[in-house]
């Protein structure tokens, strides 16, 4: 069996969810990037960079640190302030550059190693899911809003 069969496919879901996202918030001007459908909901903008705190938290040094950084600044994720769509995409772009370097440094027999995560060990079999998880999540919601605010303007993704 191969070294990488099982981290590859994680790594091209991981591609996949980026890709998607990425096909969404592409179409969006930057009134597209700001637009919440209702009031307390989150923009596109928000999500963005929600997911790529997320991911820098919890792929960065992956055998070092704690999944959950104390340098994060979640809150900070969930601030409605004016950003640029070129300053979402540098914050988008890093965040997943880290994601995709960690990812070529594991194999499969890392799925039985050891990862914090809030002060808790837990496989990285283990791990690599609850994240990818919570990644499909927030794409799927870049996805609806970004085709929500453009209704019939909206291009399919591939």
């Amino acid at each position: 069996m191969p070294e990488h069969i099982i981290i590859s496919g994680y790594t091209k879901s991981f591609q996949a969810q980026k890709e998607l996202a990425e096909q969404a918030f592409k179409q969006l001007d930057h009134t597209g990037i700001h637009w919440r459908p209702i009031n307390n909901t989150n923009t596109v903008a928000i999500l963005v960079k929600h997911l790529a705190g997320h991911l820098r938290s919890r792929f960065a040094d992956f055998f070092t640190a704690d999944g959950e950084r104390p340098d994060r600044n979640k809150a900070g994720e969930f601030a409605d302030e004016p950003i640029s769509t070129q300053e979402l995409r540098e914050i988008w772009d890093r965040s997943w550059a880290i994601v995709f370097s960690e990812l070529n440094n594991l194999a499969d027999s890392d799925l039985g190693r050891r990862k914090l995560l809030r002060s808790e060990e837990i496989t990285v079999a283990d791990y690599l899911p609850r994240v990818l998880s919570h990644t499909a999540y927030h794409t799927g919601q870049i996805v609806l809003l970004s085709k929500l605010y453009l209704g019939t303007k909206w291009e399919k993704l591939v």
